[in-house]
């Protein structure tokens, strides 16, 4: 008998194999896509802590809080319009920023002499906490990774803060 074509289970069949195989692509694909983001979020933290922790702590106008940093880029911008020749747009965290919120956080404390911190949450549940000292992000606490109680914008309760 000469069959031309292949027959429905045939059809079925790879399917489903086709369907398996791309399971376990985005299975395995998820992790990796997590700590790419963590690496940008990482390596954009400690890009802009050289700007704003180079010569001590950056004040905002405002004075002690947590500021999101589109609001002290803004602020900066606003009395040094040159910035924004380097510096076109506020950095955003790769999974959840906004043009109206980075989530990347600024914390400042003009107690002491001020101590500030800029941190952002992490997508790694697993990131080793290295500040144990802390559980929540703290001016003058430290440089390395936390956890909170909460969960973050970013769905873990882990954080990597620089700090002084």
């Amino acid at each position: 008998m000469n069959r031309r074509g292949f027959t429905l289970i045939e059809l079925l069949v790879a399917m489903a194999i086709v369907a398996v195989l791309m399971t376990l692509a985005v299975v395995a694909y998820a992790p990796v896509q997590r700590n790419a983001n963590d690496s940008i979020r990482l390596s954009t933290i400690n890009t802009i802590g050289r700007l704003l922790l180079s010569d001590g702590c950056y004040a905002p106008n405002a004075g002690t809080g947590d500021y999101d940093i589109k609001v002290i880029y803004d602020e900066i911008v606003a009395n040094q319009p040159k910035v924004k020749q380097y510096i076109s747009a506020p950095p955003q965290d790769p999974k959840t920023g906004a043009g109206y919120q980075t989530n990347y956080r600024y914390i400042y404390n003009a107690a002491g002499g001020g101590h500030c911190a800029l941190y952002a949450n992490l997508e790694n549940p697993q990131a080793v906490v290295t500040l144990k000292n802390i559980s929540a992000p703290t001016a003058g606490g430290g440089n390395g990774y936390f956890a909170t109680k909460d969960i973050g914008p970013n769905g873990t309760n882990r954080y990597y803060q620089i700090s002084r």
